[in-house]
């Protein structure tokens, strides 16, 4: 599974019924990006948008049923490469990374005070530690 496709399922997982401008947020690709992306998804059966527009006439998605199983094995994957590209650091390192890389992923998602009153209050972000088995 592309890493596009993996996040974009995590995010849904985190967040159910979101739509693709918020998706493209977390994920940090473009709406439009992620309307060919979420598109691609519906197709394979593992995502489904509303047929009900919600504000900016923008569908919510959600993941089918059958999704679980293929997120928890792509999960399982996911740990297993995190395991080994970080098998050569100590434990207070790969805790540096993950802080590191956490207060990056947070930076990009700031917003301005004019977008944030565009589009309102905003989830919190899960913890990326819950996504590769506990390690940064």
């Amino acid at each position: 599974m592309p890493p596009g496709q993996y996040a974009c399922l995590e995010a849904l997982h985190d967040s159910p019924g979101i739509t693709s401008s918020e998706l493209g947020r977390r994920t940090f690709v473009s709406r439009q990006s992620m309307n060919v992306l979420l598109q691609g998804l519906v197709d394979k059966g593992l995502v489904e948008r509303s047929t009900e527009p919600g504000p900016r006439r923008e569908l919510a998605a959600t993941l089918t049923p059958g999704t679980s199983e293929l997120l928890r094995s792509a999960r399982t994957r996911v740990s297993v490469v995190t395991r080994r590209m970080t098998a050569g650091l100590a434990e207070r390192q790969r805790d540096q990374l993950g802080a590191a890389l956490a207060s990056c992923c947070d930076a990009l998602l700031q917003t301005t005070p004019a977008e944030q009153a565009q589009r309102g209050p905003r989830p919190a972000r899960r913890s990326t530690a819950t996504h590769n088995g506990g390690s940064r």
